[in-house]
Order: structure tokens, then sequence, then C-alpha cells
């Protein structure tokens, strides 16, 4: 079954923490970072570091750990191959 991609974030926010092999899908961190994109339709560092009060490289880590999980996606400018924002699945 395949579902959209605003329900795929929402769906993973839900899943903080909860599955059935009680696994920790993603850290309650990583939930507040995946919330907030997903709030935000997409962010950058500097608006996760803001809005959630954490250092730049904090906020590196939890979106890197998203990425590898394949809850936010990384968008960078063609041009100059700079980080754009991370946005949801």
């Amino acid at each position: 079954m395949r579902i959209s991609t605003k329900y795929a974030c929402y769906a993973a926010q839900a899943m903080v923490g909860y599955t059935a092999k009680k696994e920790v899908v993603i850290t309650p961190s990583q939930g507040f970072v995946l919330r907030f994109v997903a709030k935000n339709n997409s962010a950058n560092v500097k608006a996760i570091t803001q809005a959630l009060n954490i250092t730049s490289s904090a906020a590196t880590q939890l979106v890197d750990g998203l990425v590898h999980k394949g809850y936010l996606v990384r968008k960078d400018n063609p041009m100059t191959g700079e980080l754009l924002h991370y946005h949801c699945l």
C-alpha cells in the first residue's frame, strides 16, 4: 500500500519510539525535527537550530540520521551543490 508523502511524515511522527517489535524507529529528538520539517514543508539546519534551540552540529546529526533512515530528503542547489533545505519524503 502506498501512502502520500504528507501522511508518511505524520505516520513517522506517530511512530516515535513505538513499533510492533518495541524497537525505537526514531529518537524523540528526531521526532521533533521531523515534526518541524513536516509542519513547515521544508527547513534548513539554521531554521531547525533556532526552532529547537540546539546547536548546529546537533541539528546536523539529527537530520543526517533522518536522511539515513529515509524520513527526510536533502535538496541541494544544482548549480553549487550547497544545501538548500530538507523536506519529508
